[in-house]
């Protein structure tokens, strides 16, 4: 136990509870992490705007892995580390595919701005597809009318 450097933890269905609070002692925990000197990461598949709705600042992580490693973001200094984007080129031809298919599908602008998003609907109704608009209407828009991105994306 002495040569921990390290503790990682999801969010959803781990750390969080299902309210999205966090419990006491996963709060304590986190303090006396800190004070041993062990670095605190929060890894998660939400992006950073989602993490931030239920992480407040105040947490004592170090880090927050977002978009299921897209972005590594210091969470004290409050700054990106890092980002790993799908090249436009590559994106591109994975939306023309998923056009000819006649898919929904959602394409999420580059980390750390991922909370933007595109999207296609397809010919067929998928009400989960549908519901995802629920959480993100104000962040979504149609792919342009050329269907390409014209940047790199993130998932």
């Amino acid at each position: 136990m002495h040569n921990i450097r390290l503790v990682a933890t999801d969010l959803d269905g781990t750390f969080l509870r299902d309210n999205k609070s966090i419990s006491t002692p996963n709060m304590e925990a986190l303090k006396l992490l800190g004070e041993k000197g062990i670095i605190r990461v929060a890894a998660t598949g939400r992006n950073l705007r989602k993490t931030e709705e239920v992480v407040a600042r105040h947490v004592p992580f170090d880090y927050i892995v977002y978009a299921s490693g897209a972005g590594v973001f210091d969470w004290n200094v409050r700054n990106h580390l890092y980002t790993l984007n799908i090249p436009e080129e590559t994106a591109n031809e994975l939306i023309q595919f998923f056009i000819f298919e006649d898919l929904n599908f959602h394409v999420f602008k580059p980390a750390p701005h991922n909370h933007l998003l595109w999207y296609h609907r397809g010919s067929r109704y998928c009400g989960e597809f549908e519901r995802y608009f629920d959480f993100h209407d104000e962040y979504a828009a149609p792919l342009p009318p050329d269907g390409k991105t014209h940047s790199d994306v993130c998932q």
